[in-house]
């Protein structure tokens, strides 16, 4: 059921290119632990290690990973500095309902209260190594991202 009193609403599309392909709800979108929701566009190279480390074996989704290493560390920055990969992502604290956007070569773009990994009219793409809050795009924390690939920077860069 969808609320009615929800001020924001957030989705996401998955297509998969890790973990299964068919259509299973534990392996799709928004993951969730007790803690956190989050929704991930990019590819986690490090999957195996982190799986290790904490210890998960399902869903099988790299995207999951992230949602829990936010669990573990709770810290947003420290939990995003263990990943080795690409990613732009969404996530919800479902204590403080604090909905935070960040991304590393994959793209998040926005424009007044909508975002996308997709580029539309008028928006621009936020920077690369911060932590943004949504719906008002300031900047509330930046880690440090240990990506090997492309940097993508938007002509138009945002805040």
């Amino acid at each position: 059921k969808i609320p009615t009193n929800a001020t924001i609403y957030l989705g996401n599309v998955r297509a998969p290119t890790q973990g299964l392909y068919g259509f299973d709800p534990e392996e799709n979108h928004p993951f969730a632990t007790k803690s956190w929701l989050l929704a991930h566009n990019g590819i986690i190279h490090n999957e195996s290690d982190l799986r290790n480390k904490l210890g998960i074996r399902r869903p099988h989704t790299d995207s999951y990973l992230i949602a829990a290493l936010l669990e573990y560390f709770f810290h947003q920055s420290t939990a995003i500095e263990s990943l080795d990969g690409t990613f732009g992502c969404w996530s919800v604290n479902l204590n403080t309902n604090q909905v935070s956007l960040f991304r590393c070569a994959s793209s998040i773009f926005y424009k007044d209260t909508s975002f996308s990994s997709v580029k539309f009219h008028g928006s621009k793409m936020l920077k690369e190594g911060l932590i943004y809050s949504f719906p008002d795009f300031e900047v509330i924390d930046k880690f440090q991202y240990n990506s090997p690939y492309l940097v993508l920077e938007d002509e138009e860069e945002g805040k």
